[in-house]
């Protein structure tokens, strides 16, 4: 990938450029991060890249390519046009190569079918899968991703994001499992919509957290700054489908009964991972096993004849702390005793 030269290109150059058709077509995926590094250095491009973008999707919409006689028929299509408006305005002629002219007009010229379908196109995060990206915290670890548009992405353990290599014009859409914070780069033009299982999460520029862990009975959507819209995807009643939050309001999503609650939280209680704090409050034994598999990266193996009481709850704060340390605090008093090897923990029934 020759860097320097695309400093100068316009949409239509990159149009025309085999290397950038490649990266688009997700033909060349080995030159991937050569172009997302060349982006982050030049995101005043981006513009232009989306005009391209959408000019080689029109040009290989469903594998349709432009024959010599649709570019022919079109281009007299355009003179035409353009004669007719020259009237009046007198405009001075340029001499062009017409080989590359005609190029330009086809592809302009399906760019236009190709806006009638782009709805559909793109409805329902159906982007051609081979410009997504998966990322994925495995467990026992976070990550922080920096999106093309300027966003960033905490993932907690165990989450992943898919979202495009470039973000289509006037829309940037993800898709979430697990848990993330998301500090969204404003931009009017195209809101940020979060698809986390039967719930999306519409903003323009805040700061928010979304927990959607596939086991976990609830999602929750939490609001430090800025505005955000929550819908709901559920067949349920309607009556608390859509809400719109502001800061230090959370909205819950209750998987049961597919309804939508809002509420205050505690951002130093919902959102502590984020700063590398294990948090529980209320906590059931497999709540806290689940949480603790996720935060250390291990298995936790639980003996048969271990039995708590149904009522039993735990809550706790803990910034640092060694794995044993924390079972040793969940157990007291004598509630069970544990094992570690390697990345498998066993809790076992304690006489008393």
């Amino acid at each position: 990938m020759e860097q320097q030269k695309y400093s100068r290109f316009k949409a239509k150059d990159f149009a025309l450029d085999h290397e950038f058709k490649s990266w688009i077509n997700g033909t060349s995926p080995e030159n991937d991060h050569l172009w997302e590094r060349w982006l982050a250095v030049n995101p005043e491009k981006m513009p232009e890249i989306e005009k391209a973008r959408e000019l080689v999707n029109a040009l290989h919409f469903r594998n349709y390519e432009a024959g010599d006689q649709l570019v022919e028929t079109e281009w007299k299509k355009l003179q035409t046009a353009i004669e007719s408006s020259a009237d009046d305005q007198k405009p001075k002629i340029f001499s062009i190569q017409p080989s590359w002219f005609l190029r330009v007009a086809a592809a302009c010229v399906l760019l236009i079918s190709v806006f009638a379908v782009k709805q559909i196109w793109f409805s329902d995060f159906n982007v051609n899968k081979s410009a997504l990206i998966t990322r994925t915290a495995p467990k026992g670890e976070r990550l922080l991703i920096k999106l093309i548009d300027g966003s960033t992405v905490r993932l907690n353990s165990g989450s992943s994001l898919t979202f495009p290599k470039i973000f289509p014009a006037g829309r940037r859409e993800l898709s979430l499992v697990g848990e993330a914070f998301f500090e969204v780069a404003p931009d009017k033009n195209a809101p940020f919509i979060i698809h986390s299982g039967k719930v999306t999460t519409q903003v323009l520029g805040t700061t928010f957290g979304i927990e959607a862990y596939p086991e976990s009975g609830d999602v929750r959507v939490a609001v430090v700054e800025g505005k955000v819209k929550v819908k709901s995807n559920s067949p349920a009643e309607k009556a608390n489908q859509e809400v719109y939050l502001t800061k230090n309001k959370m909205a819950t999503f209750h998987k049961k009964v597919g309804q939508l609650a809002v509420s205050e939280f505690d951002s130093k209680r919902q959102l502590a991972w984020k700063d590398g704090v294990l948090y529980f409050e209320k906590s059931d034994f497999q709540n806290v096993i689940k949480k603790l598999e996720n935060w250390y990266g291990v298995k936790i193996q639980i003996d048969s004849d271990l039995a708590l009481d149904p009522e039993w709850r735990f809550s706790g704060k803990f910034n640092n702390q060694s794995l044993d340390y924390i079972l040793n605090v969940v157990r007291y008093p004598n509630q069970f005793s544990f094992e570690i090897k390697n990345d498998t923990v066993n809790i076992k029934y304690m006489e008393k």
